[in-house]
């Protein structure tokens, strides 16, 4: 009907077409991007996931505690099952990592619709994701299924809320089985917990009748919480115990890691070389993260207030710390975390790219347009990077891990094999830049199925540290030219 503005609106509205054309579009991007750690080998934490007898484990999933105590059984179902009828390659895995991750970036495109956002800021969003340099850890690992697995089911439970869309009518109950598949991959995922009670809140508790609704919608999500933790508990998943404060503890800490986390999650450059450039006092990586981070946020203000929706960039922050509130404890955090509240930023990031490409005018569109695609550009070279720098650890690994198990099954009764680490030429960082040891460093639980013996044990010690004296059956292993693990005299 003439005159009609949802007519025009409707039109401009892209349709299904266009997310199975962006998802394409990120599948191919993250196979150019990720394509030399696909085929990656086991290294670091991986070796907690290489399981001797895989098919064991796929009935026992649900009630079994692993890795390092950690309860996570559609990780561990997925793994086995990949392992016993694919054998020991992690391209099946690292394959299902890149869907996940490819899933989660269309994920923000169809929120970025839902929003009313211009199709090419809903784009400009999920290439946000698909080419973050945080994306390379999760799609080359073969232990951040739990990861990638999670934040896409966590992020779906928040969507199908329907934040922002009141027109729309929320799903609570597929938000809370998505809930469900979040928790029972990685138990962090219990952040998501206070946002879908909020969610339910804003949505209902002004409506007549709605207070029923918030109550049993919270009910439900607190359910399959409970139903987790028991489970959980019946396993043998690790509690964090803050009296010994050998892992969480509270402290000043706690706002490092936000600051960490929050680092990495809008950097466009790689963190291996700003946090590289610290350790060494070499600032010019340093320097250039912290204006590119301080560049990106002032573009999402910009974007944000030219779209009158300026609130939500503190709101997010907000939502942000919330989801990340089960791990801000920690007293070691990884910036793999960060990667929960990717999805946030995207958001962020394509609503203010959208906003100003399509609405700004003359020179302003012309730097904003400019400046996201700079940021793009800079993710997917540090992404590329770091799935380099993952490909060759997993190469040393591969070379190192057969002479490693080789000493480890001639150890004397009761042993222990004492890894003394070679002095670094430059720090080791994450999973993107690890020499001596550290790529092989095997859990105790992973050590009777690694070395079909379970009365032995594994001990690492730096350089120029006292070494255990006594040490009754000890063999002192260190690393010669050539990648050749010897014994110490």
């Amino acid at each position: 009907m003439k005159g009609d503005p949802r007519v025009g609106h409707e039109s401009l509205t892209p349709g299904a077409g266009f997310l199975w054309a962006c998802g394409l579009g990120f599948a191919v991007t993250g196979l150019a991007l990720f394509y030399p750690v696909l085929n990656g080998a086991f290294f670091g934490d991986d070796w907690a996931l290489y399981l001797a007898q895989p098919a064991a484990h796929i009935s026992s999933a649900f009630s079994e505690a692993r890795p390092f105590s950690t309860y996570r059984p559609i990780q561990l179902l997925l793994v086995a099952t990949s392992q016993a009828f694919l054998g020991d390659s992690t391209l099946p895995v690292h394959l299902l990592n890149l869907a996940l991750h490819t899933a989660l970036a269309v994920l923000v495109v169809r929120a970025l619709v839902s929003f009313g956002v211009p199709a090419v800021g809903a784009a400009l969003g999920g290439l946000y994701i698909t080419a973050s340099q945080l994306a390379a850890s999760a799609v080359g690992g073969n232990d951040t299924i739990s990861l990638t697995l999670g934040t896409l089911a966590g992020s779906g439970a928040l969507l199908l809320m329907c934040p922002l869309s009141p027109e729309r009518a929320a799903r609570p109950s597929l938000a809370a089985v998505a809930f469900a598949v979040a928790l029972f991959s990685k138990e962090s995922s219990v952040g998501y917990l206070p946002l879908l009670a909020l969610l339910a809140w804003l949505r209902w508790a002004r409506r007549a009748g709605g207070l029923r609704k918030v109550v049993l919608s919270t009910a439900c999500f607190g359910a399959v919480t409970l139903l987790y933790l028991v489970l959980r508990a019946r396993a043998g998943g690790a509690v964090p115990d803050l009296a010994t404060n050998q892992y969480v503890r509270f402290g000043v800490h706690v706002f490092q890691n936000i600051a960490l986390l929050g680092l990495a999650a809008v950097v466009p450059l790689s963190t291996t070389r700003i946090f590289v450039g610290l350790a060494e006092h070499r600032w010019l990586w340093p320097a250039a993260g912290a204006l590119s981070a301080l560049a990106l946020v002032a573009f999402v203000t910009w974007g944000m207030a030219r779209a009158g929706k300026l609130q939500l960039v503190a709101s997010f922050a907000l939502a942000s710390v919330v989801l990340l509130s089960p791990v801000l404890l920690l007293v070691h955090v990884s910036e793999l975390y960060a990667y929960a509240v990717l999805p946030l930023v995207a958001v962020l990031f394509g609503w203010s790219a959208g906003s100003l490409v399509t609405r700004g005018a003359g020179l302003a569109q012309r730097l904003a347009a400019a400046f996201a695609t700079l940021v793009l550009a800079a993710n997917a070279w540090a992404a590329h990077e770091d799935a380099l720098a993952m490909a060759r650890n997993g190469v040393e690994a591969r070379a190192l891990m057969p002479q490693l198990l080789e000493h480890m099954r001639s150890l004397p009764p009761s042993g222990t094999a004492v890894l003394v680490e070679p002095p670094l030429d430059v720090p080791n960082y994450s999973v993107f830049q690890v020499s001596g040891f550290v790529g092989v460093l095997l859990p105790q639980e992973a050590i009777p199925e690694m070395t079909g013996r379970g009365d032995v044990q594994m001990l690492s010690v730096a350089s120029g540290e006292p070494l255990p004296d006594p040490c009754l059956g000890c063999v002192f292993l260190s690393l010669a030219p050539g990648n050749r693990i010897v014994p110490m005299p």
